[in-house]
């Protein structure tokens, strides 16, 4: 069984402790169908769980591999020192434990287009007008035009979404995919997703129109 931990800082203000909720996100997205708790949090310091007891909990639940990602910015003392000592000590406790270190958030594309977001937000741009740009920007960005019309949207979409430019590539859709969820969503059919951050990114009140609702069971 593999295990992931987000190890983040940790703050005396209890409301900024709330890596549980990237976990929770992290999970649904990766392993959907895991009831164990596969994906745990812990922090350094000022917050509970810290790592050590979230390694043994995670050794407890049968985990062969653990993998520790530092849910950090940037490589400082923490990430490059710290951090690596208490997995060395996990390594000695737990030496039938494969342990997997990943590298910090670090400087990412995907984290420039968060950052214009909270700027665009700063200056007063509705959620609309960014996502108004956001568009703009992939049409500039990629070369659409041999992609069947019917599909850009969608590209665009999931492009959008995960500041992912290689969606262009990799997305496959079957013939009668758009044709048949359309018609679906216009019959009131529900949207049944497993991913929490896909029911969020759907138009409650146009689906509503149609008489269908999106349901999301796991949290």
């Amino acid at each position: 069984m593999e295990s992931i931990i987000l190890i983040g800082h940790g703050s005396p203000k209890k409301d900024a402790n709330n890596i549980e909720t990237m976990g929770r996100l992290l999970h649904s997205m990766i392993h959907p169908d895991c009831s164990k708790g596969c994906v745990r949090v812990a922090y350094l310091q000022f917050a509970k769980p810290e790592l050590s007891d979230t390694i043994k909990e995670s050794v407890r639940n049968g985990a062969k591999k653990i993998i520790i990602h530092p849910y950090f910015l940037i490589s400082g003392m923490h990430v490059t020192k710290d951090i690596p000592e208490m997995i060395k000590e996990a390594e000695k406790m737990y030496p039938d434990v494969e342990f997997i270190y990943t590298e910090p958030l670090g400087i990412h594309e995907k984290l420039v287009h968060v950052v214009m977001e909270r700027i665009h937000a700063a200056n007063g741009l509705l959620p609309q007008d960014i996502e108004k740009r956001s568009f703009e920007i992939i049409s500039e960005e990629i070369d659409l035009s041999d992609i069947p019309q019917e599909q850009v949207p969608i590209i665009k979409r999931v492009i959008h979404t995960t500041a992912d430019f290689e969606f262009k590539k990799t997305l496959i859709f079957h013939p009668d995919a758009i044709t048949t969820g359309i018609n679906a969503i216009r019959a009131g059919k529900n949207i049944l997703t497993d991913v929490e951050m896909v029911k969020t990114g759907i138009n409650k009140k146009l689906l509503k129109k149609w008489g269908g609702e999106v349901i999301c069971k796991i949290q």
